[in-house]
């Protein structure tokens, strides 16, 4: 039996003129929401990669609870599948301290962002656990350190079990038809999400 998906951005149900959702919904059987990368790789501030909330808050442009009520608008919840980030991102920052920093413009040589998988998150030993926040409106860890070599802060926004689980429960709760792991391998061989 063949299943046929179609993967959406978090605005596409938002925004007018990007999705025909209501036309497109009679012919895939799932819609896969990417409910990441809310703040990626080119953000202006080190902020979490899926805010669960905080978008009526002006707190993040636009959260994780906000895609699926706009979602749920127009597609039926047992043909929704959540997309859950298995990284976050680390960033140069202005503060390292203060959650949501600025990161340095693209100009300059000291704007890096890397991708931090499920697993560099527990092995990284740049940070110790407490220069480590959990952000309840965000529902994400975040940690800062100071670079040894080039003095800059960093600032990490991880995924970690507590934000993954909280994902899940959230799955569970909307009674979605399942959740959509981006990307296989970011936990190399920790069972704490298959768990």
């Amino acid at each position: 039996d063949i299943k046929i998906s179609l993967t959406l951005m978090p605005l596409a149900a938002r925004t007018p003129g990007l999705f025909d959702l209501s036309s497109l919904r009679p012919i895939y059987d799932y819609f896969i929401g990417m409910s990441y990368e809310y703040y990626g790789v080119n953000a202006d501030i080190s902020g979490p990669t899926a805010p669960m909330q905080g978008f009526a808050q002006k707190k993040y442009f636009y959260d994780v609870t906000s895609t699926y009520t706009d979602f749920l608008q127009v597609i039926p919840r047992d043909k929704l599948v959540m997309g859950v980030p298995y990284y976050g991102w680390e960033r140069a920052v202005k503060d390292g301290k203060t959650p949501g920093s600025r990161t340095f413009p693209a100009s300059s040589p000291n704007n890096y962002a890397g991708i931090v998988s499920f697993a560099r998150g527990k092995e990284n030993t740049d940070f110790t656990k407490s220069q480590c926040s959990w952000e309840p409106i965000a529902g994400e860890t975040w940690c800062w350190y100071k670079d040894k070599t080039t003095g800059i802060d960093r600032q990490l926004w991880l995924a970690d079990t507590k934000s993954i689980g909280t994902r899940y429960d959230y799955a569970i709760k909307k009674q979605f038809a399942g959740v959509a792991l981006w990307t296989l391998g970011y936990d190399k061989a920790y069972p704490d999400l298959w768990d």
